[in-house]
């Protein structure tokens, strides 16, 4: 389990190395709408869980501070409110999965294992670059990018039962079970 750790966060400070790179191959191509001074009040509750209006969201907050390509600023911190989002929804994925093993042999629980792993690498390889990002903030007196993105309880329901490396009793136990694991 460790080793996928650290294959997660080499793909994240590769996919952000890739959006630096990209960021600085052109003058500002995109301009923040939102430009004033300070954090912003939505800052205070980017990162977490929340139950709202459209159900159970997870959400991520990505910061970057005196970057001074706009562009390289801005990619920045989307990509590290990506990684955080990522980062909660493989916690929530283990507790999901750990009362479901407690009833499994060694040999299931092994197995299991393996075909988890490859959930959190997909979802990291497949799912994190289109994370809806909601809001972003520029604060322009201390150069800082201010970012959210966000995960609903409905899209981790649709990114489990597409797995294939899932069986079916693993999926219809992942659905009735998502909500309570958010709420822990």
């Amino acid at each position: 389990m460790m080793h996928s750790r650290s294959r997660f966060v080499f793909r994240c400070l590769l996919l952000v190395s890739l959006g630096a790179l990209i960021a600085c191959s052109g003058s500002h191509l995109w301009k923040p709408t939102q430009v004033s001074q300070g954090v912003p009040l939505w800052a205070e509750e980017a990162h977490g869980v929340y139950d709202t209006k459209q159900g159970m969201v997870i959400r991520g907050l990505g910061v970057a501070k005196e970057i001074h390509n706009l562009d390289l600023g801005r990619e920045t911190a989307e990509q590290k409110a990506r990684a955080d989002v990522v980062t909660q929804v493989e916690a929530v994925l283990n507790k999901l999965f750990q009362s479901y093993q407690t009833g499994l042999s060694p040999q299931e629980r092994e197995d299991f294992s393996k075909r988890l792993e490859q959930v959190f690498y997909e979802f990291g390889n497949k799912t994190m670059m289109s994370l809806s990002i909601t809001e972003r903030h520029w604060d322009a007196k201390s150069n800082s990018w201010y970012v959210c993105a966000q995960f609903s309880s409905e899209e981790l329901k649709g990114f489990l039962q597409e797995r294939s490396t899932l069986s079916e009793t693993e999926k219809e136990y992942a659905q009735s079970h998502v909500k309570k694991a958010l709420a822990q």
